[in-house]
């Protein structure tokens, strides 16, 4: 029969044995089940990434003349449903309909097309102080604006067409029928982000877009500089593709359909 003291060695060997097993099980968690998670959440803490702004010196010539500085500059983007001339007429019906209540469903079609416009003529002239302070903001004439606006329009159009068709014969070979172009229409990702229209800001230029926007904040959904963003060069990014949360139709402007029951409800709804 084993003595006292072999009993509490065999009882200090088993709970050295317990506790020992239970810190290998954690490790085994902690480095092998866990361990991947763990490390991401290490290298989050560890590693931290911080701009440090630069500025390179002029260039000058033998007489001490700058022949170039460096200097700030950013670009002005606004939503391609501006560009598009869509964003208005949204504003519009959503402000008509929220005003009219459930007795919307319940108008004419001459009713809503009526309580559309009184709105409209408001958000129409928002867009167009809009143009008029991004001409002065960025010292070119109205018609180089609006030209810049058409070239984004066509440009947008033709990568989103292009693409259409590209779906619309894949899909004819699957099903080894005709597909339908309204079928497959889906807006690429550009036609509802923000298109620059103004390049090589000032500084100056951007801090005054830049309190357009934050007054514009307390009433984000009816001021159209919410739909206006400041950027830094080289922000802007290639077309890309796709956004399948709303559908394109014929009636849309521009082939742009955004992501709201636009431009069309209320001559659908009779």
């Amino acid at each position: 029969m084993p003595s006292m003291f072999q009993r509490r060695l065999l009882l200090l060997a088993v709970v050295a044995a317990a506790t020992v097993g239970l810190f290998t099980i954690r490790l085994v968690s902690l480095t092998i089940v866990q361990g991947h998670e763990n490390r991401l959440e290490a290298e989050q803490v560890l590693n931290t990434v911080r701009a440090i702004p630069t500025k390179r010196g002029p260039i000058l010539d033998r007489h001490l003349r700058p022949l170039a500085e460096d200097r700030g500059s950013y670009n002005i983007a606004v939503r391609y449903p501006v560009i598009a001339g869509v964003w208005a007429y949204d504003r519009a019906e959503s402000r008509a309909r929220k005003q009219a209540g459930p007795a919307w469903h319940e108008w004419s079609f001459e009713l809503k097309i009526a309580r559309i416009d009184q709105h409209l003529v408001r958000f129409d002239q928002q867009t167009e102080q809009l143009w008029q302070t991004l001409v002065e903001i960025g010292g070119i004439d109205r018609l180089v604006l609006e030209q810049r606006k058409n070239t984004i329009r066509r440009k947008l159009q033709r990568i989103a067409s292009n693409y259409w068709m590209d779906r619309q014969r894949k899909r004819s070979l699957l099903l080894n029928e005709p597909v339908p172009l309204t079928d497959v229409v889906q807006p690429i990702r550009d036609q509802g982000e923000a298109q620059a229209l103004l390049f090589d800001v000032s500084p100056e230029a951007a801090t005054r877009v830049r309190g357009r926007i934050d007054a514009a904040s307390q009433y984000p959904a009816d001021s159209v500089w919410s739909q206006v963003e400041v950027n830094p060069p080289g922000h802007d990014a290639t077309p890309r593709v796709l956004s399948p949360s709303c559908s394109i139709g014929a009636h849309c402007p521009h082939g742009y359909a955004g992501n709201s029951k636009t431009n069309t409800s209320a001559r659908k709804e009779t």
